[in-house]
């Protein structure tokens, strides 16, 4: 945005200062010309030089238009400087919001109008702002148009890359990375926690009752899980029958409290439906020194401590010694 922002400025100004040298114009017109590509040309500087660049460019966009309106008052003849306004407008409509671009419409009507009615040598006065507003405003409006809809196709291809299609919760790589952001925030004093869950004998679910039938359930464990964390937690699920969250600012007896809520929630699902099914989990929470593959190393042998003693139940370290609790049934 900055660069463009700087060649679009660059260029303006020195297009309108070329323009009084190459054509005959008189002496206030070519003054008119030269300060405002000076003035474009400072622009552009100011763009590269400035370290809060997106509100310096937005506030360069707003004045440019009053430079504008200055510079058709001016001209003697008009010649193409009207179509100086297809520049802020374009570059508004791609890069700034539809209110600025609003804004920067607004102003392009009322400077050229102004422009205009000042320059008593220009005849062709309605015409020309007909002319030149309904063109930059269409090629406003098209780029607009153009520019919303690759947001929403990118949003929609992010979203396709971070989410598991079938539960709607975060795939292995986008948990990943939540995952390693919220351990990096372990620093600063806020304990975090891992529980990675395994449906049961879930591959004899599937062959007893088939796979739309896996599919929902795998669908109402997602549900339960959305329900019972909180809004800064990461679910997502690992692949197969695994899921994981990431618990934020939660110690191990909020974890343990948690897994055993989300035990209870899967022991309640319809019978009928779900056919009892129950998970197994394992638990870690972060130590000094930890990085996210050691904690979730915990959890994993976790995990399998708690299948290997019969599944439905979940398991934790407490320091080298393996601790396990049976899930605790429907209430």
């Amino acid at each position: 945005m900055r660069r463009v922002a700087a060649l679009m400025f660059v260029l303006g100004g020195s297009t309108a200062a070329l323009g009084a040298g190459i054509t005959a114009r008189t002496g206030e017109a070519k003054f008119a010309h030269l300060w405002s590509g000076t003035t474009f040309v400072v622009c552009g500087v100011i763009v590269l030089l400035a370290p809060a660049h997106r509100r310096v460019i937005e506030v360069l966009l707003v004045l440019a238009e009053p430079v504008l309106g200055l510079l058709i008052a001016g001209s003697n003849p008009t010649g193409m400087a009207p179509l100086f306004y297809l520049w802020p407008a374009v570059f508004a409509a791609y890069f700034c919001s539809r209110r600025l671009v609003g804004l920067v419409l607004a102003l392009s009507a009322g400077t050229l109008a102004f422009g205009l009615l000042w320059n008593d040598n220009h005849d062709l006065k309605i015409d020309t702002f007909v002319g030149t507003m309904s063109s930059v405003g269409l090629m406003t409006v098209l780029v607009a148009t153009m520019t919303r809809r690759q947001e929403v196709l990118r949003c929609e291809l992010a979203t396709m890359a971070s989410t598991d299609p079938l539960t709607g919760l975060l795939n292995r790589r986008a948990f990943d990375r939540h995952f390693e952001a919220l351990i990096g925030r372990v620093g600063s004093g806020e304990p975090t926690a891992l529980v990675v869950f395994d449906l049961d004998h879930f591959k004899e679910f599937n062959d007893r009752h088939g796979h739309l039938a896996g599919d929902a359930a795998l669908r109402a464990v997602a549900d339960v899980l959305r329900r019972e964390a909180a809004a800064d937690d990461a679910i997502g699920r690992f692949g197969g029958e695994e899921f994981t969250v990431a618990l934020a600012d939660a110690s191990l007896p909020a974890a343990l409290a948690f897994v055993n809520r989300v035990a209870q929630r899967i022991a309640e699902l319809d019978p009928l439906t779900f056919h009892g099914l129950t998970a197994s989990a394992g638990i870690s929470s972060h130590r000094s020194g930890d990085d996210a593959g050691d904690v979730f190393g915990r959890a994993d042998r976790a995990l399998y401590g708690a299948k290997a003693a019969g599944r439905a139940r979940y398991a934790w370290f407490d320091g080298d010694v393996l601790s396990m609790q049976e899930c605790c049934p429907a209430v």
